[in-house]
């Protein structure tokens, strides 16, 4: 946290205190970000999102971005702007097995004809042919690569600047 004797220096001197520039980390929560160098005596400014003391809370779902500013305590100078991103995972659906299929007896191999699914005679002069039909698709849902420049944590994808 910066002196105020050093604030009050700077402002004379230079006539006007340009804030530090905020840095931001992921809390502890999904979608809660925190002003790392705080100063309760800077009005910070958000994009999106609330903001209590130096806590951003961006919410849980989709994907939302905010640009954080620190303004000096007369509120005339901004600092560089800082950015927070948090997005929701996506996921990708992939055929990963087939049911079973249903099987028939038939009495005689004959029965089968040239279909494919015949898939055993038992003795083609007149015994048992086995008949199966294939099964439906089973499909299984995995969660995409984390996009680039993004930490994977708190159960979200997210990134700060």
């Amino acid at each position: 946290m910066p002196n105020l004797a050093t604030l009050v220096s700077a402002a004379a001197g230079a006539g006007r205190f340009v804030p530090d520039k905020p840095e931001l980390d992921h809390d502890t929560t999904s979608g809660q970000f925190i002003i790392t160098n705080y100063d309760s005596r800077l009005t910070y400014v958000i994009s999106s999102g609330t903001r209590s003391n130096d806590i951003i809370t961006l919410g849980t779902s989709g994907t939302v971005s905010c640009d954080v500013l620190a303004y000096s305590p007369k509120g005339v100078v901004g600092s560089s702007t800082a950015n927070c991103e948090r997005r929701s995972y996506t996921y990708y659906t992939y055929q990963c097995g087939t049911t079973p299929g249903n099987c028939s007896y038939l009495p005689n191999c004959a029965d089968c004809g040239n279909c494919s699914g015949c898939t055993s005679c038992a003795n083609p002069s007149g015994g048992l042919c086995i008949f199966c039909t294939g099964g439906d698709p089973i499909y299984c849902t995995a969660k995409n690569a984390t996009p680039a420049g993004f930490t994977d944590s708190y159960n979200e994808w997210w990134k700060v600047s």
